[in-house]
């Protein structure tokens, strides 16, 4: 016995029976219901022809449907038909593995995707180099940058109280101290810390007041 999924009187995926007539062709075993389990299970391989062959062209659908016996322990395969989908014509051989690609077994190639239209770069280094007059081009639109300092610096050395900052980031030029740092959205303190020159401290800050040190208040 044959075993296939196929469609039978309109119901998709029914397990029907096939059986060997005595010229060799598989003809649908009315009585699979009750009859006996199978030992033939068909296996059907979809490629693609990359490379043409006696009997098919380049771009054609090859189909491999292998009859295995599986009334042993151990699965064999009986044969294989191998045929040309395209031409709904049989193969009278099997034909090289170099001229197929198994459907869904690899990704398209750079070629492939190029004829299919769409512009591919062969290096990260030429992405970077087209960047500049991409932007130049109006192309792409930057929706993120640094506008610290935009607004202006306020460099402050002296010990006297300064009020009034909206800085996005201080940065400590020297080792300093702070007398007075206020922050918006802060809890504790850093006062009376020394902190060591290139100590970066993010904002919104609104006044300072230095014990020492200097700083520079980037708004």
């Amino acid at each position: 016995m044959e075993r296939l999924l196929a469609e039978v009187d309109g119901a998709p995926g029914s397990l029907v029976y096939l059986k060997a007539t005595a010229d060799g062709k598989l003809i649908v075993d009315s009585g699979a219901g009750s009859g006996p389990t199978p030992d033939r299970e068909l296996v059907v391989s979809t490629y693609y022809c990359k490379t043409a062959f006696a009997g098919s062209d380049a771009g054609d659908t090859i189909t491999a449907t292998q009859i295995i016996d599986v009334s042993g322990a151990t699965p064999t395969t009986v044969s294989t038909i191998w045929r040309n989908q395209t031409m709904a014509t049989d193969l009278a051989s099997a034909p090289s593995s170099a001229c197929l690609t198994l459907v869904g077994s690899t990704a398209l190639t750079a070629a492939q995707l190029t004829a299919a239209g769409l512009a591919l770069e062969a290096t990260q280094q030429q992405v970077r180099d087209r960047l500049p007059s991409a932007l130049d081009n109006g192309r792409l639109k930057v929706v993120s940058q640094d506008t610290n300092g935009e607004s202006g610096v306020n460099y402050i050395t002296g010990t006297g109280s300064v009020t009034g900052l909206a800085a996005r980031q201080v940065v400590c030029l020297t080792d300093t101290v702070f007398s007075v740092f206020t922050r918006t959205n802060s809890s504790g303190s850093i006062t009376g810390i020394t902190l060591p020159a290139g100590t970066l401290l993010t904002g919104p800050v609104t006044a300072i007041t230095l014990t020492s040190g200097a700083v520079a208040a980037y708004a």
